[in-house]
């Protein structure tokens, strides 16, 4: 198992449009709901060292400024980058390689705490599921 450090790097992005197609279009693809956050993911076969490749999403009808939604999109990305290792260590485990959406459809601007609370709940949820 590969030691990984507490960054997030290009390489953990997903921008593959054929992923994103298939993690979008697919009916197999799994979703956990969670006000205000939704986490859909799909095994894929993925061309990077990084076990999971994630790609953050904010609706814009929930800002229409986009200064609201790169606000969310940062918040996200730390508690992503602060939380992965759970996700890493259970892909290692199970040699799983994954394309993760992670979508804010709050209608509000919440604290960092609440969030954070919310993908932790999420989290527990992707792992069992996993």
């Amino acid at each position: 198992m590969l030691v990984f450090k507490n960054t997030f790097k290009k390489a953990e992005k997903l921008c593959n449009k054929i992923f994103i197609e298939q993690l979008y279009s697919d009916s197999s693809t799994i979703k956990i709901y969670n006000y205000p956050l939704i986490l859909a993911w799909k095994e894929v076969e993925l061309k990077t060292e990084y076990p999971a490749q994630i790609l953050i999403s904010v609706k814009k009808k929930f800002s229409k400024r986009a200064v609201d939604r790169n606000r969310i999109k940062r918040q996200l990305r730390e508690i992503y980058r602060l939380n992965k290792d759970v996700i890493y260590k259970k892909l290692f485990a199970t040699n799983k390689k994954i394309a993760i959406s992670l979508i804010y459809i709050g209608n509000e601007k919440l604290p960092y705490s609440k969030i954070e609370n919310s993908f932790e709940k999420i989290l527990s949820k992707f792992i069992k599921a996993l």
